[in-house]
Protein backbone atom coordinates (compact mmCIF):
# COMPACT_ATOMS: atom_id res chain seq x y z
CA UNK A 1 0.00 0.00 0.00
CA UNK A 2 1.19 3.50 -0.85
CA UNK A 3 1.70 5.46 2.37
CA UNK A 4 1.77 9.22 2.91
CA UNK A 5 3.36 10.18 6.23
CA UNK A 6 2.29 13.41 7.92
CA UNK A 7 3.48 14.85 11.22
CA UNK A 8 1.21 16.58 13.70
CA UNK A 9 3.01 18.72 16.28
CA UNK A 10 0.93 19.83 19.25
CA UNK A 11 1.81 22.11 22.15
CA UNK A 12 0.34 24.36 24.81
CA UNK A 13 0.92 27.35 22.53
CA UNK A 14 1.37 28.06 18.82
CA UNK A 15 2.95 31.48 18.26
CA UNK A 16 3.27 33.24 14.91
CA UNK A 17 4.34 36.89 14.40
CA UNK A 18 1.45 39.29 13.89
CA UNK A 19 -1.14 36.90 15.34
CA UNK A 20 -2.49 36.19 18.80
CA UNK A 21 -0.93 33.08 20.38
CA UNK A 22 -3.11 29.97 19.97
CA UNK A 23 -3.80 27.96 23.10
CA UNK A 24 -3.50 24.16 22.78
CA UNK A 25 -2.83 24.31 19.06
CA UNK A 26 -1.20 22.05 16.51
CA UNK A 27 0.73 22.26 13.26
CA UNK A 28 0.33 19.62 10.55
CA UNK A 29 3.37 19.00 8.31
CA UNK A 30 3.79 17.13 5.05
CA UNK A 31 7.20 17.04 3.44
CA UNK A 32 8.52 20.63 3.50
CA UNK A 33 5.16 22.42 3.93
CA UNK A 34 2.71 23.33 6.67
CA UNK A 35 -0.70 21.87 5.77
CA UNK A 36 -2.73 23.29 8.66
CA UNK A 37 -2.34 25.42 11.78
CA UNK A 38 -4.91 25.58 14.55
CA UNK A 39 -6.73 23.27 16.90
CA UNK A 40 -6.30 19.51 16.57
CA UNK A 41 -9.78 19.28 15.08
CA UNK A 42 -8.86 21.54 12.16
CA UNK A 43 -5.83 19.44 11.23
CA UNK A 44 -7.98 16.31 11.59
CA UNK A 45 -10.40 17.72 9.01
CA UNK A 46 -7.50 18.31 6.61
CA UNK A 47 -6.35 14.71 7.06
CA UNK A 48 -9.87 13.38 6.46
CA UNK A 49 -10.20 15.47 3.31
CA UNK A 50 -6.86 14.24 2.00
CA UNK A 51 -7.68 10.63 2.82
CA UNK A 52 -10.97 10.85 0.94
CA UNK A 53 -9.14 12.06 -2.17
CA UNK A 54 -6.69 9.14 -2.26
CA UNK A 55 -7.12 5.95 -4.30
CA UNK A 56 -7.97 2.74 -2.44
CA UNK A 57 -4.39 1.46 -2.45
CA UNK A 58 -3.08 4.56 -0.64
CA UNK A 59 -3.38 5.72 2.94
CA UNK A 60 -2.26 8.50 5.25
CA UNK A 61 -0.30 7.89 8.44
CA UNK A 62 -0.18 10.76 10.92
CA UNK A 63 2.74 10.62 13.33
CA UNK A 64 1.96 12.50 16.53
CA UNK A 65 4.54 14.62 18.37
CA UNK A 66 3.20 16.20 21.56
CA UNK A 67 5.15 18.95 23.31
CA UNK A 68 3.41 19.70 26.62
CA UNK A 69 4.52 22.88 28.37
CA UNK A 70 5.98 24.21 25.12
CA UNK A 71 5.39 26.76 22.38
CA UNK A 72 5.65 26.03 18.66
CA UNK A 73 7.32 28.90 16.77
CA UNK A 74 8.33 29.53 13.17
CA UNK A 75 11.88 28.30 12.65
CA UNK A 76 14.34 30.85 14.00
CA UNK A 77 16.99 32.44 11.76
CA UNK A 78 20.54 33.17 12.95
CA UNK A 79 21.44 36.12 10.72
CA UNK A 80 25.16 36.31 11.51
CA UNK A 81 27.77 33.78 12.53
CA UNK A 82 31.21 32.43 11.60
CA UNK A 83 30.92 28.64 11.56
CA UNK A 84 34.63 28.09 10.91
CA UNK A 85 35.44 29.57 14.34
CA UNK A 86 33.27 27.06 16.21
CA UNK A 87 36.37 25.26 17.46
CA UNK A 88 37.61 28.40 19.24
CA UNK A 89 39.61 27.54 22.38
CA UNK A 90 41.32 30.84 23.20
CA UNK A 91 38.79 32.19 25.68
CA UNK A 92 37.73 35.82 25.74
CA UNK A 93 38.71 38.75 27.91
CA UNK A 94 35.62 40.72 28.96
CA UNK A 95 35.71 44.28 27.66
CA UNK A 96 38.54 43.50 25.22
CA UNK A 97 38.74 45.95 22.33
CA UNK A 98 38.15 44.85 18.75
CA UNK A 99 41.68 45.80 17.66
CA UNK A 100 43.10 43.73 20.53
CA UNK A 101 40.85 40.79 19.65
CA UNK A 102 41.54 40.68 15.89
CA UNK A 103 45.20 39.53 16.26
CA UNK A 104 44.05 36.63 18.46
CA UNK A 105 41.73 35.45 15.67
CA UNK A 106 44.53 35.72 13.11
CA UNK A 107 46.83 33.71 15.39
CA UNK A 108 44.15 31.06 15.97
CA UNK A 109 43.58 30.60 12.22
CA UNK A 110 47.32 30.00 11.80
CA UNK A 111 47.51 27.46 14.63
CA UNK A 112 47.18 23.67 14.63
CA UNK A 113 43.99 24.08 16.70
CA UNK A 114 42.21 25.61 13.70
CA UNK A 115 40.31 22.71 12.08
CA UNK A 116 37.61 24.42 10.02
CA UNK A 117 35.88 21.34 8.57
CA UNK A 118 35.32 19.93 12.05
CA UNK A 119 34.34 23.38 13.33
CA UNK A 120 31.72 23.90 10.61
CA UNK A 121 30.06 20.59 11.46
CA UNK A 122 30.08 21.43 15.16
CA UNK A 123 28.83 24.95 14.50
CA UNK A 124 25.87 23.77 12.43
CA UNK A 125 24.86 21.33 15.15
CA UNK A 126 25.14 24.04 17.79
CA UNK A 127 23.13 26.56 15.76
CA UNK A 128 20.33 24.04 15.28
CA UNK A 129 20.38 23.02 18.95
CA UNK A 130 20.06 26.74 19.72
CA UNK A 131 16.84 26.95 17.72
CA UNK A 132 18.02 27.93 14.22
CA UNK A 133 16.52 26.52 11.03
CA UNK A 134 18.37 29.08 8.91
CA UNK A 135 21.92 30.43 9.18
CA UNK A 136 23.76 33.34 7.59
CA UNK A 137 27.43 32.36 7.68
CA UNK A 138 30.55 34.38 6.92
CA UNK A 139 32.77 32.04 4.91
CA UNK A 140 36.54 32.18 4.54
CA UNK A 141 38.52 31.52 1.33
CA UNK A 142 39.09 27.78 1.13
CA UNK A 143 35.68 26.97 2.60
CA UNK A 144 34.42 24.73 -0.28
CA UNK A 145 37.00 22.07 0.57
CA UNK A 146 36.05 22.28 4.25
CA UNK A 147 32.35 21.82 3.48
CA UNK A 148 33.00 18.90 1.13
CA UNK A 149 35.14 17.31 3.84
CA UNK A 150 32.42 17.98 6.41
CA UNK A 151 29.75 16.19 4.38
CA UNK A 152 31.72 13.21 3.07
CA UNK A 153 29.93 9.95 3.93
CA UNK A 154 32.67 8.71 6.26
CA UNK A 155 32.61 11.84 8.42
CA UNK A 156 30.23 12.72 11.24
CA UNK A 157 27.31 14.65 9.79
CA UNK A 158 25.27 17.28 11.59
CA UNK A 159 22.37 15.47 13.22
CA UNK A 160 19.22 15.43 11.11
CA UNK A 161 18.53 17.50 8.01
CA UNK A 162 20.73 20.51 7.29
CA UNK A 163 19.47 24.03 7.94
CA UNK A 164 19.25 26.54 5.14
CA UNK A 165 22.59 28.36 4.89
CA UNK A 166 23.36 31.66 3.20
CA UNK A 167 27.13 31.57 2.74
CA UNK A 168 28.70 35.03 2.39
CA UNK A 169 32.31 34.93 1.20
CA UNK A 170 34.42 37.30 3.28
CA UNK A 171 36.51 39.62 1.10
CA UNK A 172 39.52 41.44 2.51
CA UNK A 173 41.53 43.59 0.11
CA UNK A 174 43.42 46.63 1.31
CA UNK A 175 44.89 47.12 -2.18
CA UNK A 176 42.95 47.58 -5.40
CA UNK A 177 45.34 45.35 -7.37
CA UNK A 178 44.03 42.28 -5.48
CA UNK A 179 40.42 42.67 -6.65
CA UNK A 180 40.93 40.35 -9.63
CA UNK A 181 41.92 37.52 -7.30
CA UNK A 182 38.83 38.20 -5.17
CA UNK A 183 36.57 38.03 -8.23
CA UNK A 184 38.00 34.61 -9.08
CA UNK A 185 37.30 33.45 -5.54
CA UNK A 186 33.75 34.77 -5.77
CA UNK A 187 33.17 32.84 -9.00
CA UNK A 188 34.35 29.67 -7.26
CA UNK A 189 32.21 30.54 -4.25
CA UNK A 190 29.03 30.75 -6.33
CA UNK A 191 29.80 27.47 -8.09
CA UNK A 192 30.54 25.68 -4.80
CA UNK A 193 27.35 26.99 -3.18
CA UNK A 194 25.32 25.61 -6.08
CA UNK A 195 27.08 22.25 -5.76
CA UNK A 196 26.50 22.06 -2.00
CA UNK A 197 22.93 23.38 -1.97
CA UNK A 198 23.74 26.68 -0.23
CA UNK A 199 22.70 30.24 -1.00
CA UNK A 200 25.62 32.44 -2.09
CA UNK A 201 26.51 36.01 -1.18
CA UNK A 202 29.42 38.33 -0.44
CA UNK A 203 30.84 40.10 2.61
CA UNK A 204 33.26 42.96 2.01
CA UNK A 205 34.64 42.56 5.51
CA UNK A 206 34.72 46.06 7.02
CA UNK A 207 35.75 49.65 6.23
CA UNK A 208 39.17 49.12 7.78
CA UNK A 209 39.94 46.17 5.45
CA UNK A 210 38.08 47.20 2.27
CA UNK A 211 38.66 50.80 1.09
CA UNK A 212 35.95 52.54 -0.98
CA UNK A 213 37.67 51.92 -4.33
CA UNK A 214 37.64 48.17 -3.70
CA UNK A 215 34.14 48.19 -2.23
CA UNK A 216 32.68 49.73 -5.40
CA UNK A 217 34.01 46.87 -7.52
CA UNK A 218 32.82 44.16 -5.13
CA UNK A 219 29.36 45.68 -4.83
CA UNK A 220 29.14 46.02 -8.61
CA UNK A 221 29.97 42.31 -8.95
CA UNK A 222 27.33 41.35 -6.38
CA UNK A 223 24.59 43.60 -7.76
CA UNK A 224 25.10 42.34 -11.32
CA UNK A 225 24.40 38.82 -10.04
CA UNK A 226 21.70 39.69 -7.47
CA UNK A 227 23.85 38.42 -4.60
CA UNK A 228 23.14 39.41 -0.98
CA UNK A 229 25.76 41.70 0.55
CA UNK A 230 26.79 42.09 4.19
CA UNK A 231 29.43 44.29 5.80
CA UNK A 232 30.69 44.79 9.35
CA UNK A 233 30.06 48.53 9.72
CA UNK A 234 30.29 50.99 12.62
CA UNK A 235 31.21 48.26 15.07
CA UNK A 236 33.48 50.68 16.95
CA UNK A 237 33.80 54.46 16.99
CA UNK A 238 37.52 54.05 16.26
CA UNK A 239 36.69 52.90 12.71
CA UNK A 240 35.61 56.46 11.95
CA UNK A 241 38.87 57.81 13.34
CA UNK A 242 40.78 55.63 10.89
CA UNK A 243 38.60 56.56 7.92
CA UNK A 244 38.57 60.29 8.48
CA UNK A 245 41.97 61.02 9.98
CA UNK A 246 44.10 57.85 9.56
CA UNK A 247 44.82 57.88 13.28
CA UNK A 248 43.86 55.80 16.30
CA UNK A 249 44.23 52.13 17.27
CA UNK A 250 43.26 50.71 13.86
CA UNK A 251 45.90 52.92 12.23
CA UNK A 252 48.46 51.55 14.70
CA UNK A 253 47.33 47.97 14.03
CA UNK A 254 47.90 48.46 10.30
CA UNK A 255 51.20 50.26 10.88
CA UNK A 256 52.41 47.25 12.88
CA UNK A 257 51.56 45.14 9.82
CA UNK A 258 53.50 47.50 7.54
CA UNK A 259 50.41 48.96 5.83
CA UNK A 260 50.14 52.69 5.15
CA UNK A 261 46.50 53.64 5.78
CA UNK A 262 46.94 57.08 4.22
CA UNK A 263 47.24 55.40 0.83
CA UNK A 264 43.94 53.56 1.38
CA UNK A 265 41.57 56.18 2.73
CA UNK A 266 41.21 59.72 1.48
CA UNK A 267 40.74 62.51 3.96
CA UNK A 268 37.13 62.62 5.12
CA UNK A 269 36.15 59.05 4.19
CA UNK A 270 33.07 58.18 6.25
CA UNK A 271 30.48 55.53 7.01
CA UNK A 272 28.03 57.60 4.96
CA UNK A 273 30.23 57.07 1.90
CA UNK A 274 30.14 53.31 2.49
CA UNK A 275 26.35 53.33 2.88
CA UNK A 276 26.02 55.27 -0.38
CA UNK A 277 28.15 52.71 -2.24
CA UNK A 278 26.15 49.83 -0.73
CA UNK A 279 22.73 51.39 -1.31
CA UNK A 280 21.90 49.41 -4.47
CA UNK A 281 22.61 46.06 -2.81
CA UNK A 282 19.54 43.96 -2.09
CA UNK A 283 19.40 42.49 0.41
CA UNK A 284 21.96 44.46 2.40
CA UNK A 285 22.96 43.44 5.92
CA UNK A 286 24.75 46.02 8.07
CA UNK A 287 26.38 43.85 10.72
CA UNK A 288 26.59 45.49 14.17
CA UNK A 289 25.98 49.16 13.27
CA UNK A 290 26.71 50.09 16.88
CA UNK A 291 27.69 53.69 16.20
CA UNK A 292 25.82 54.97 13.15
CA UNK A 293 24.58 58.53 13.65
CA UNK A 294 21.03 59.73 13.01
CA UNK A 295 22.20 61.19 9.69
CA UNK A 296 23.72 57.86 8.63
CA UNK A 297 20.65 55.94 9.78
CA UNK A 298 18.48 58.28 7.73
CA UNK A 299 20.71 57.77 4.68
CA UNK A 300 20.46 54.00 5.09
CA UNK A 301 16.68 54.14 5.38
CA UNK A 302 16.29 56.40 2.32
CA UNK A 303 18.78 54.81 -0.03
CA UNK A 304 18.79 51.06 0.60
CA UNK A 305 16.05 49.04 -1.10
CA UNK A 306 16.00 46.03 1.24
CA UNK A 307 18.32 46.50 4.18
CA UNK A 308 18.55 45.47 7.81
CA UNK A 309 20.95 45.92 10.68
CA UNK A 310 22.16 42.72 12.33
CA UNK A 311 22.47 43.02 16.11
CA UNK A 312 24.51 40.43 18.02
CA UNK A 313 23.45 41.22 21.61
CA UNK A 314 25.79 39.00 23.62
CA UNK A 315 28.84 39.89 21.51
CA UNK A 316 27.87 43.56 21.87
CA UNK A 317 27.77 43.22 25.63
CA UNK A 318 30.94 41.15 25.79
CA UNK A 319 32.97 43.86 24.07
CA UNK A 320 31.80 46.27 26.76
CA UNK A 321 29.51 48.35 24.55
CA UNK A 322 26.50 50.13 26.01
CA UNK A 323 23.53 52.01 24.59
CA UNK A 324 22.76 50.10 21.39
CA UNK A 325 20.50 52.33 19.21
CA UNK A 326 17.78 49.72 18.69
CA UNK A 327 14.91 52.13 19.32
CA UNK A 328 16.46 54.64 16.93
CA UNK A 329 16.76 52.08 14.13
CA UNK A 330 13.17 50.97 14.53
CA UNK A 331 11.95 54.58 14.70
CA UNK A 332 13.77 55.23 11.41
CA UNK A 333 12.00 52.27 9.81
CA UNK A 334 15.15 50.12 9.58
CA UNK A 335 14.59 46.44 10.46
CA UNK A 336 16.88 44.97 13.10
CA UNK A 337 17.53 41.23 13.01
CA UNK A 338 19.64 39.01 15.25
CA UNK A 339 22.79 36.93 15.01
CA UNK A 340 25.02 35.08 17.43
CA UNK A 341 28.34 36.09 15.90
CA UNK A 342 30.99 33.40 16.48
CA UNK A 343 32.25 31.20 19.31
CA UNK A 344 35.23 33.56 19.49
CA UNK A 345 32.95 36.15 21.13
CA UNK A 346 30.04 34.08 22.41
CA UNK A 347 29.73 31.10 24.78
CA UNK A 348 27.38 29.30 22.36
CA UNK A 349 25.50 29.74 19.08
CA UNK A 350 21.95 29.83 20.48
CA UNK A 351 19.75 32.32 18.65
CA UNK A 352 17.12 31.78 21.36
CA UNK A 353 19.61 33.16 23.89
CA UNK A 354 20.07 36.24 21.70
CA UNK A 355 16.31 36.86 21.77
CA UNK A 356 16.35 36.54 25.54
CA UNK A 357 19.28 38.95 25.79
CA UNK A 358 17.37 41.56 23.78
CA UNK A 359 14.53 41.27 26.28
CA UNK A 360 17.05 41.79 29.11
CA UNK A 361 18.62 44.84 27.44
CA UNK A 362 15.33 46.38 26.27
CA UNK A 363 12.66 45.61 28.89
CA UNK A 364 10.27 48.21 27.41
CA UNK A 365 10.12 46.63 23.96
CA UNK A 366 7.01 44.58 23.04
CA UNK A 367 7.79 40.87 23.07
CA UNK A 368 6.17 40.35 19.68
CA UNK A 369 8.63 42.81 18.11
CA UNK A 370 11.58 41.02 19.68
CA UNK A 371 10.39 37.62 18.44
CA UNK A 372 10.03 39.03 14.92
CA UNK A 373 13.76 39.89 14.94
CA UNK A 374 14.60 36.18 14.53
CA UNK A 375 11.55 35.08 12.50
CA UNK A 376 9.49 37.26 10.16
CA UNK A 377 11.93 40.17 9.82
CA UNK A 378 15.00 38.21 8.64
CA UNK A 379 12.79 36.08 6.39
CA UNK A 380 11.43 39.22 4.73
CA UNK A 381 14.81 40.92 4.34
CA UNK A 382 16.50 37.78 2.97
CA UNK A 383 13.59 37.01 0.66
CA UNK A 384 13.07 33.52 2.10
CA UNK A 385 9.55 32.81 0.90
CA UNK A 386 7.32 30.91 3.31
CA UNK A 387 9.61 31.46 6.29
CA UNK A 388 8.94 33.50 9.41
CA UNK A 389 5.27 32.64 9.98
CA UNK A 390 3.08 29.65 10.81
CA UNK A 391 0.21 29.48 8.37
CA UNK A 392 -1.21 27.06 5.82
CA UNK A 393 1.30 26.58 3.00
CA UNK A 394 4.27 27.99 4.93
CA UNK A 395 7.68 26.38 4.81
CA UNK A 396 7.87 23.59 7.40
CA UNK A 397 10.51 25.18 9.63
CA UNK A 398 9.63 24.83 13.32
CA UNK A 399 11.32 25.69 16.61
CA UNK A 400 9.74 24.24 19.76
CA UNK A 401 10.56 26.02 23.03
CA UNK A 402 10.02 24.68 26.55
CA UNK A 403 8.36 27.35 28.72
CA UNK A 404 8.10 28.18 32.39
CA UNK A 405 4.41 27.52 33.10
CA UNK A 406 3.81 30.46 35.43
CA UNK A 407 5.18 32.96 32.91
CA UNK A 408 3.37 31.31 29.99
CA UNK A 409 0.00 31.64 31.71
CA UNK A 410 0.49 35.41 31.86
CA UNK A 411 2.11 35.88 28.42
CA UNK A 412 3.43 33.00 26.28
CA UNK A 413 5.59 35.31 24.15
CA UNK A 414 7.29 36.66 27.27
CA UNK A 415 7.76 33.07 28.40
CA UNK A 416 9.77 32.39 25.21
CA UNK A 417 11.93 35.44 25.99
CA UNK A 418 12.45 34.49 29.64
CA UNK A 419 15.87 33.02 30.53
CA UNK A 420 14.20 29.82 31.79
CA UNK A 421 13.01 28.91 28.27
CA UNK A 422 15.03 26.31 26.36
CA UNK A 423 14.93 24.72 22.91
CA UNK A 424 12.97 21.46 23.04
CA UNK A 425 12.99 20.51 19.33
CA UNK A 426 13.78 21.83 15.86
CA UNK A 427 12.10 20.69 12.64
CA UNK A 428 13.72 21.54 9.29
CA UNK A 429 11.87 20.98 6.01
CA UNK A 430 9.29 18.90 7.86
CA UNK A 431 11.84 16.57 9.47
CA UNK A 432 12.97 16.37 13.08
CA UNK A 433 16.48 17.85 13.13
CA UNK A 434 17.05 18.19 16.87
CA UNK A 435 15.38 16.94 20.03
CA UNK A 436 16.46 17.84 23.54
CA UNK A 437 15.07 14.45 24.59
CA UNK A 438 18.02 12.83 22.82
CA UNK A 439 20.51 14.94 24.77
CA UNK A 440 19.70 13.25 28.06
Amino acid sequence: MLEFRLYRLSADWVISPGESPRRFGSVLLYRDRVLAVGEDSSSARVVDKLRASLPEHADIVVEEHAYPGCAILPGLINAHTHLELSGWNRGFKEGQSLWEWIPTVVAFRRSADYRPAEAISRGIEECVAGGACGIVDIAQPGWPAWWVETFLPDRRLPSGPRPRVLSLLECIAVREDTVGELISRLDLHRWACTLLGLDAGITPHAPYTVPPTVLRQLVSYANARALPVAIHLAETAEEQELLQHQTGPFHKMFADLGINTRSLFGSGTSWAEYIAILSESSPLLIVHGNHLTSLERSLLQRSARRAAVVFCPRTYRRFGHAGYPLDEYLAAGIPVILGTDSRATNPDLSILRELQTVRELFPHMPGSEILAMATSQPAKVLGWQGWGYLRDGASAQITVVKLEDRIAERDPVEAVLAPQATVRAVWIDGQLAYSADNEN
